[in-house]
This record gives C-alpha cells, sequence and structure tokens, in this order.
C-alpha cells in the first residue's frame, strides 16, 4: 500500500512537470491572444497579431544588428535567444534579463523624451537591450561553457555594475551605424544631469558624484538615471581616451574574472590607471555649459525638493488671475497656484500630464497605473466640485479637451508609424474657431503643428512641452521648452512661437542665454500682455523644483518661419513602413520550446522544516532547475537533495508567478531518511489588487503553511501559569523530543491602503492601512519521549481561530517654512497579531535621517542613509494555555487583562540602510539594514529591565535583474 501511494505521488510530480508550458500560454504579457513567431539566424521574435508590424520591423535588423554589435565588441555572435514583443505593457521601456535564459522584452508604446532620440525607436530600443545581451555574454571558453547552467553563470554580473551595463547600451545606441547624431548620449535632456553635476561642482562648491556615487543603488531622486546618464557619458570618455580595444579588452576581462577589489581592479588590469584617476580626467572634460554668474532672479514656487514631472497653466480673464497646476512626484501631490498662493488639489502617482480645459474648471490628468501590467488612464478632475473621474482606463497616450470633452490620442494608432504627435491641444481662437496644435516628430525632426501648418525651428532642434500661452485678435501664442541635439554641449532652453491666425504665418522666439539650471517645461505665469514671465521647471541634480522667473527682449533669438509646411498624413506612414518590410515566415509558437530551457544548479535547495515551519538544514548534495516563460511572469522549479549530515532527503517542486496585479507561490517539499517518509511541507500565498484608485488600494489574499510528518530533536517548551499569592505567573520548562504529527496555519487577509510618499525623506508617508484578517492555526501532534512507544504517547492538539485587524497611521511630520518631515510617525495597532498575543501597538518617531547616497571606498558598499529612530512597543499576551476558539473570547479577553500579561519597551536606535555597490547587485531594490538597539523593558517578561540588539535585515529582493 505504502509504495502504491508512493507511486500516485511521483506520478503527479512527474505530471506537474511536463505540464509546465501550460503556464507559459499567454499570461500578463499577451492576456490570451495568440503568439506567433519570426525566426531569424539568431532569435525568436514572439508576439500577438496587433505586433506584426513591429515585429517585422525587428526581425528585418535584429541579426544585421546582433554581428554590429559584437564586431564592436570583438567577438563572434554564437547564441540564440527569445525577443518578446508586447502591446499589454503601456509604458515605453523594455528590458534583458538573463535568467533563466537570455531574453529580451520590447514594449511596444508611445516613446518620449528622451526615450524618442531616434529616427527608429523601437529597433533603437531593441539595438539598447541587445547590447546588454552581448557585453554581458562576452565570456572566456571557461565560462561559456559554465553557460549550460544558465546564461547568467558570468563573473561580470560579481563586478560590472548598471554603471557600466547601462553606459554600454546607451553609447552603443548613440552610435548606431545605420544613423549618425542621434540617441540619448545626443539629446541634452539626458546628458544635462551630468553638465549639472559640473555647475554645481564649479559655482556651488558642491562635490561632483564620485563613479561609486552613481554606479546605480542611489533610491531617490534622480535614482537610475544616474547609471544611464554618468555610465553612458564615461564609456564615451573612455573610447575617446584609450581606443575601442582597450574597451574590448575591459569586458572580455569582466566576462573572464573578478578580483577582490571587483571592477576597480579589472579597471585598472586593464587601462593601466586608477577608476579614481581616470574619472577625475572624466570630470575634467566635461564642459561647463551652465552660466552661474549669469544666473538670473527665481522665485521659488514649489519646495526646493519638489521633482515636477507635469505642468499646467490656465488665465481667467474675469478674475484676471492666472492659474498654475503641476504634479510633485517626490510629494505623490497634484499642486495649485493662484495670487502667488500654492495649495494641494490632491493626491495622485504616475501623473504624466496636466491639461486645464478651455474654461479652467476641469484638468486632464494622464497617468501610469500598475493594473494587471502598467496602463495608461485618463481621469478628469472637477476643480469645482473637487472630484476625479476615470474616462479612459488604458490606450491614451495623452489627454486633451475638444469642445468642453476630454478626449485622447491613441497609443495604437501611433506606433506603428515613424510619425508621433506629443502635447496636444486644442485651442479656441476669439472667432469661436477651433483649431488644434501639437508638437510632431517625424523621425528624428521635431515640429510645432498647428492647424494645418507645420513649423520647424531648425534641424537637429528637439522640441518638448508645448503649452498654449494666449490668445488674440488676430495671433495665438505658444510657450516650450528645445534643445540643440549636441549632447553635452547643450542644454534645453525656453521657447516662444506666435502664430498670424489670418495668413498662418509665425515667428519663433528662442532663448540665447544660459542659465545655471536649464529648464524642461514652460508656462506662462502672468496675463497674456506679460509674455515674458514664466513659469519653469529646473534641471537640478537633486530635484526638478519650480520657478518664476522674468524675462527680457534680448533673452531670445527671434526666427521668421514663414506659412509653415503641410503636416504629414500619418496614414501614409503607416502604410510605407509596413511596405518596407519583407515578408517574413510567421509560425505558430509552440510552449515546448523553451519548457526545458532554464536554469541549472548542481546543488539541492530542499529544506527541512520544523513544525514552527522554520529551516532547520538543508538537502544540498543534489541538483535543481528552473523554467520560465520567455516573458518572464511564471517560474517552476525542481530540486532534488540529499543532506548527509542528517542523512535525509527528497525533493522539492515549486511554482511562482507574478504581474503588477496577483502574486502567486506554491511549493512543497517531500523528505525521507532510513525509517523512510519523514516529514512534508507545504508553503503556499496568492494576492490580488483589487481596486487602484489616486493614491489607494484595496488587496485580498491568503497565504499558509502545511507540515507532515516526524521533527527530529526539537527543543520542546512548554508553558504553564502557576499561583503564588493570589497572583498568577507564567513559567515553563524546556526539553529535547521528538515530535510527530500534522501542524498548518493559515492566514486571509483584505488590506486598504492608501499610504503615499510626501517628500524626499524614507520616512516621510501619510496615509492609513488597514488589514482584517482571519488566522487559523490547527496542530494534532505527539512529542516522542525515548522510553515511549508511539502508542503510549498522549496526543497533544491546538486549535486557534480569530478575527483580528492592523491599523497603521503615518504621519509625515512638521512642516516649518521650506522644510517638511520634521519627526515623521508610524503609529501601529494590533488586535490577535498571533496565537500568543491578544493586541499589540507600536509607536515610531524618526528623530534625525540623513540621506548620504555616497558609494564608501574600498568596501564596494553603498551607504543609502542613516536613521535615529525612538519607539514603544508594547504586547497583552493571552492568559494560560488552554485549547480555545479565540473569536468566541474575544471581550472575555478584552475584560481579562492582568499585569503579568503586560510587556513593553522603550527602544532608541541606529539604522544604516547599505546596499552592495558591485555588480548585479548595485541596485536599489537590494538593501539591507544594520541597526543597534538599545532597549528599556518597564514591565519586562523575564525581569530584565535593560538590553541592547545588534540586527540585520533584508528590506527587498528583486525576483530578476532586469537592465533596462
Amino acid at each position: 500500500m505504502r509504495k502504491k501511494k508512493y507511486a500516485k505521488l511521483l506520478f503527479f510530480c512527474i505530471a506537474c512537470f511536463l505540464s509546465f508550458p501550460l503556464f507559459s500560454v499567454g499570461g500578463n504579457i499577451f492576456h490570451g491572444k495568440k503568439v506567433s513567431v519570426i525566426k531569424t539566424n539568431y532569435f525568436d521574435i514572439l508576439f500577438s497579431d496587433d505586433c506584426l508590424v513591429t515585429a517585422k520591423k525587428i526581425a528585418a535588423v535584429a541579426d544585421g544588428y546582433y554581428v554590429e554589435i559584437s564586431e564592436r565588441l570583438g567577438v563572434q555572435p554564437y547564441q540564440r535567444f527569445p525577443v518578446v514583443i508586447t502591446r499589454e505593457v503601456e509604458s515605453p521601456n523594455g528590458f534583458f534579463s538573463p535568467a533563466p535564459y537570455n531574453t529580451i522584452v520590447l514594449y511596444e508604446s508611445v516613446l518620449g523624451n528622451p526615450l524618442d532620440a531616434f529616427t527608429n525607436e523601437i529597433e533603437s530600443v531593441f539595438y539598447h537591450e541587445l547590447t546588454h545581451a552581448v557585453t554581458l555574454n562576452d565570456k572566456s571558453a571557461f565560462w561559456r561553457g559554465m553557460s549550460f547552467f544558465g546564461d547568467f553563470m558570468n563573473p561580470a554580473y560579481l563586478s560590472a555594475s548598471y554603471f557600466w551595463m547601462e553606459g554600454a547600451s546607451v553609447l552603443f545606441e548613440s552610435t548606431i551605424s545605420s544613423v549618425d547624431g542621434e540617441g540619448r548620449l545626443n539629446n541634452p535632456y539626458f546628458t544635462q544631469m551630468v553638465s549639472q553635476a559640473k555647475a554645481d561642482s564649479v559655482f556651488k562648491k558642491k562635490k561632483f558624484p564620485s563613479w561609486r556615487d552613481v554606479a546605480g543603488c542611489r533610491d531617490i531622486f534622480p535614482a537610475s538615471g544616474t547609471r544611464y546618464a554618468f555610465g553612458a557619458c564615461f564609456a564615451k570618455f573612455l573610447i575617446e581616451k584609450y581606443g575601442t580595444e582597450t574597451y574590448q579588452a575591459f569586458w572580455r576581462r569582466c566576462g573572464t574574472y573578478t578580483t577582490l577589489s571587483f571592477i576597480a581592479g579589472i579597471f585598472k588590469k586593464t587601462y593601466g590607471t586608477t577608476m579614481d584617476k581616470a574619472w577625475s580626467a572624466f570630470i575634467d572634460c566635461v564642459p561647463i555649459v551652465l552660466d552661474g554668474a549669469s544666473a538670473r532672479e527665481r522665485t521659488l514656487v514649489s519646495s526646493s525638493w519638489a521633482t515636477v514631472k507635469a505642468l499646467d497653466s490656465f488665465f481667467d480673464a474675469k478674475k484676471g488671475t492666472r492659474k498654475t497646476v503641476w504634479f510633485d512626484s517626490r510629494s505623490a501631490a497634484v499642486m495649485e497656484n493662484e495670487g502667488g498662493i500654492s495649495r494641494k488639489l490632491f493626491s495622485a502617482t504616475g501623473v504624466t500630464r496636466l491639461l486645464f480645459s478651455d474654461d479652467g474648471k476641469k484638468i486632464a490628468v494622464t497617468r501610469i497605473v500598475a493594473r494587471k501590467t502598467p496602463k495608461s488612464e485618463v481621469g478628469v478632475y472637477d476643480c469645482e466640485r473637487n472630484v476625479y473621474r476615470v474616462v479612459q482606463k488604458s490606450g491614451a497616450a495623452e489627454a486633451f479637451f475638444r469642445d468642453g470633452a476630454c478626449e485622447f490620442l491613441d497609443i495604437a494608432s501611433q506606433i506603428d508609424s515613424n510619425v508621433v504627435t506629443h502635447w496636444p491641444l486644442c485651442v479656441r481662437l476669439g472667432t469661436g474657431e477651433s483649431v488644434e496644435a501639437c508638437i510632431e516628430k517625424n523621425g528624428f525632426d521635431w515640429s510645432i503643428v498647428v492647424g494645418e501648418n507645420r513649423y520647424s525651428i531648425g534641424k537637429r532642434r528637439i522640441i518638448d512641452s508645448l503649452h498654449l500661452e494666449s490668445v488674440g485678435e488676430n495671433d495665438i501664442s505658444f510657450c516650450f521648452t528645445w534643445a540643440q541635439a549636441d549632447g553635452l554641449s547643450s542644454v534645453s532652453k525656453i521657447g516662444r512661437l506666435v502664430v498670424d491666425t489670418n495668413d498662418f504665418s509665425a515667428t519663433a522666439f528662442l532663448q540665447k542665454t544660459t542659465e545655471f539650471s536649464p529648464f524642461i517645461d514652460v508656462v506662462p505665469s502672468a496675463s497674456p500682455k506679460d509674455t515674458l514671465r514664466f513659469f519653469a521647471v529646473a534641471a537640478e541634480y537633486e530635484a526638478n523644483p519650480l520657478y518664476e522667473l522674468s524675462f527680457s527682449d534680448e533673452d531670445f533669438e527671434r526666427l521668421a518661419l514663414g506659412a509653415g509646411l503641410p503636416a504629414v498624413a500619418h496614414e501614409q506612414e503607416v502604410a510605407a513602413a509596413e511596405a518596407s518590410y519583407a515578408a517574413f515566415s510567421v509560425e505558430p509558437y509552440s510552449s515546448f520550446s523553451y519548457a526545458l530551457k532554464g536554469m541549472k544548479f548542481p546543488v539541492g535547495i530542499v529544506p527541512v522544516v520544523n513544525s514552527d515551519f522554520e529551516m532547520k538544514g538543508l538537502a544540498f548534495l543534489g541538483a535543481s532547475y528552473v523554467i520560465a516563460s520567455p516573458w518572464l511572469n511564471n517560474f517552476f522549479l525542481a530540486s532534488g537533495g540529499f543532506d548527509p549530515i542528517n542523512k535525509d532527503g527528497g525533493f522539492l517542486l515549486g511554482l511562482y508567478g507574478f504581474d503588477s496585479s496577483i502574486n502567486y507561490r506554491l511549493f512543497g517539499t517531500m523528505l525521507f531518511n532510513s525509517g523512510g517518509f519523514m516529514q512534508t511541507y507545504e508553503n503556499y500565498s496568492l494576492s490580488k489588487y483589487l481596486f487602484r484608485g489616486l493614491v489607494s488600494s484595496v488587496q485580498t489574499g491568503i497565504s499558509g503553511d502545511f507540515f507532515y510528518g516526524k521533527e527530529l530533536e526539537r527543543d520542546i517548551t512548554l508553558t504553564y501559569t502557576s499561583w503564588s499569592n493570589d497572583r498568577s505567573r507564567r513559567e515553563s520548562y524546556s526539553f529535547a523530543s521528538d515530535v510527530q504529527g500534522l501542524f498548518s496555519k493559515m492566514q486571509v487577509f483584505l488590506t486598504f491602503s492608501n499610504t503615499h510618499k510626501t517628500g524626499p525623506g524614507a520616512s516621510e508617508v501619510a496615509g492609513i492601512s488597514f488589514r482584517p484578517f482571519i488566522d487559523w492555526v490547527y496542530s494534532n501532534y505527539k512529542i516522542v519521549y525515548d522510553s515511549w512507544r508511539l502508542s503510549d504517547t498522549p496526543t497533544l492538539e491546538k486549535k486557534y481561530v480569530n478575527v483580528g485587524g492592523t491599523f497603521k497611521l503615518y504621519v509625515p511630520g512638521l512642516t516649518i517654512g521650506n522644510r517638511s518631515g520634521i519627526f515623521p510617525v508610524i503609529l501601529q495597532a494590533t488586535v490577535s497579531p498571533s496565537d500568543e498575543y491578544f493586541f499589540s501597538t507600536h509607536t515610531s518617531v524618526t528623530l534625525f535621517s540623513w540621506e548620504i547616497q555616497k558609494g564608501i571606498p574600498a568596501l564596494s558598499l553603498f551607504a543609502t542613509r542613516a536613521v535615529l529612530f525612538a519607539s514603544y512597543t508594547n504586547y497583552f499576551s493571552y492568559l494560560g494555555n488552554d485549547e480555545y476558539f479565540g473569536i468566541r473570547r474575544t471581550f472575555e479577553l478584552f475584560g481579562d487583562f492582568s499585569s503579568n500579561q503586560y510587556s513593553d519597551k522603550v527602544t532608541v536606535g541606529v539604522n544604516v540602510v547599505l546596499n552592495p555597490n558591485t555588480g548585479a547587485l548595485a541596485d536599489p531594490t537590494l538593501q539591507f539594514v544594520l541597526g543597534t538597539y538599545f532597549n528599556y523593558h518597564p514591565n519586562p517578561v523575564d525581569d530584565k529591565k535593560w538590553s541592547i540588539d545588534v540586527a540585520f535585515s533584508i528590506l527587498d529582493f528583486s525576483r530578476s535583474k532586469r537592465f533596462k
């Protein structure tokens, strides 16, 4: 009977393994659509029918790009891997991942500045991601052989941080042989971060960041942008100074070995000098474009630490005042300024554009929302009623008003075309007629379209952020920002366009002067008669604050544009694009193609757990295997192992997956020892977001653990209540013995949260969260004494069911002047936190927080911040150790507290948040805390009043490394 039972279990496990490909069909990337494949010499291009044009574009260039990038690095193409194209993600980007095998995923969406600095946009995104694949697979013969275990087997992942990875990809995308002068390295909107850092070091005497500071660990603005901009500029410097061959040798060494000093040692071995000296030489070569001496007077409108991402204004002719709104992503707030007074309109996240209606009573809000995949949402905010209403949940690139109704540009209508429209406006003229305006990008040429006329301000001049300035009797004027596409030698500035509505001739006014910081968005700040006063967003290194400035006529170059050229018809561009690509053979995709391609480990990862579901051992002699869908949203894990110390072994099977809405995990183990079956352990969880609002969300889920079998040499602690002098006292004694039986726990929860960031500090968070839950614990087991037979051992049973809840309140702190976040507070209370405690509270106050954001020399560590805090925590424990159902005893327990149930502590501590600062670990998603805590226990459990704790904890770990 027992053999038959094991045979059925083995058959079930094999069936699960063979059915894995079913989990890779569609998924959140394709949402049930049919998946097809175009095969080239080196790639399998996977796509759904709505991405056919893009798939053909990539197929036409993929092999050629692979050969070109390989030649630039001095290697030969030798791999084949999938390229996944999807339209389901409406946030422009893509990624390369080496785990469980090399994969490129491209999000087919409308690119915005600075990602759109290309003639052929999606091809250039592919070129960027393919550069990651080539540089990170430039391995020695030994490590190529080790790729049998997985494409991630490369010492470069231990030494070359994102700074190097993104630097190479941005450099290569900016120097594609088929184009000239394109890419982000030639776009000042991208490179001026480096220019600003140089200006700060010269005029403000701030230290230019070191190469360790921009390696990729920074978790506050400008966050990951540093590794792109600084990495690419430094890579370009190295090739210009030392040559391409040395750069090739550097990547080859990264793929061959590492050193104790990681990238610093490899760099010195390759270049014959230290990274610090090379970095100093690079700083000297960064031009000083921004002029600190001629900086005009600026009035700060936002907070000095704001990161303004969207901006618009409206002039109320009846009141004679102008309203300006902006989105500060750092405080998750849409702000308004009218008459010099600023106030918060509403909280929100992911806002990409704001636009007033013709009468100024409504605001169109375009934002990115994480649903099943990131989606572009359009909503309308009613300024008079203070109500936000969603009008479109996906497919909207940018929203605008036409005749009072909110409309939007459709993403799908633009992504197959070489002509892309940005910043749409519909303006009502004095005659009552309406005229549409926008920024039109045709390849690498930008122009402003007004009605049927197109106005170019010059070749290689990038135009961004178009806003209405004024409407007169015979003219209409706009303001915008622009930049000459010359990389580090240029910055973005302010521009104006005045169009005569009689003959549609136009005049452009382009800012000549360079300020201390460039401008990335601009709107008028005064009445239409005063045309040279602006609210402008400044691109400072650590913030994007909003200022008010005044200009004179001498600050602008006048450029007559004539009547303009006819606007390009999008339909013609789409037809031309489809006709320009050769016919490719489109085949149905088979999920079995990648079912057996994955990561292999020559070790077992089968845990041996105890009845508290804690890992007490590991069956490590064995092998493990991980496979996944090519779009990396479902993973399957199989592992077998043997523990030679405890003489037990078995296998593990696991399945987990995720998207922006759902996370699930299911894995189980089966272990045996010399006596046969020993134990089985299962862990499972499922969570799903039911709702996402402007900042609020509702999530539900279930999680649990199950253990059945034997646990050897468990430390048993029995706790009981004794009575002395009419007072109860909890006492316990411990001994070691074997335990055999069943243990299980489960929790079902529902979470509401509207917590959101309100400032630059890590503790500046506001809002509440409430998490009601149902806890269920059941155990039925025997403690096996050496002198007893199992049949003589009494059975112990524990049942626990209760409804509880956790409430958290985040208070962001006091505001004094322009500062915020002084003494932020977190309050937390939990009813029935576990089967040991009935009630607990916790209060924490941040006394001081220091944003360090610096790399530590010689240690390959990045110091993020140091936090001094004080907290108070207390617990009310259950009285007695009887069998109970907690739900029925809730009111009894509330009314039956005694002093011996109460314990608490006061803590003053210091937390230092650190990151590894080398290789793929140099990422803000992998942080750990070192803390020292001084505790005082007014009501101790063990009569010990004082204690000191030293803590180490990991804050977060991302599931897979993706290089964007």
